[in-house]
């Protein structure tokens, strides 16, 4: 599983579409489509249930998936920090406080993934 799929999981479950999360993330829906397959593949279940006009709700899975993968995310964002001895995040408390830093976490973390698949990791 790569940081990135956790990503575009995420953004699709926060913009409610495939589309909508290919535009907000920059890159074409049928790759999106594809790395959200893939992920699917690797848990084994599905994570959204595709209706029709290109709304996407998340499965009973999905539910239970998305806030382990909000807190991967933002671990992996406070690493970051830490690593580069940046400001330090406090510990999230609650969901709400989570739910807030979502748009700097996926700020910080487009910066990070994009090195890191130009490094091949």
């Amino acid at each position: 599983m790569e940081l990135r799929h956790l990503k575009y999981f995420v953004t699709i479950a926060d913009e409610g579409s495939i589309t909508k999360a290919a535009e907000k993330l920059l890159i074409a829906q049928p790759p999106l489509s594809r790395q959200l397959q893939y992920l699917e593949e690797e848990i084994g279940t599905p994570l959204f249930v595709r209706g029709r006009g290109r709304q996407t709700v998340l499965t009973e899975a999905g539910e239970r998936f998305l806030p382990y993968a909000r807190q991967v995310l933002m671990l992996t964002y406070r690493a970051i920090l830490a690593a580069r001895g940046e400001e330090k995040v406090p510990a999230p408390s609650g969901s709400s406080q989570l739910m807030s830093s979502a748009a700097a976490l996926r700020s910080a973390l487009d910066d990070f993934i994009k090195e890191a698949e130009n490094n091949g990791i």
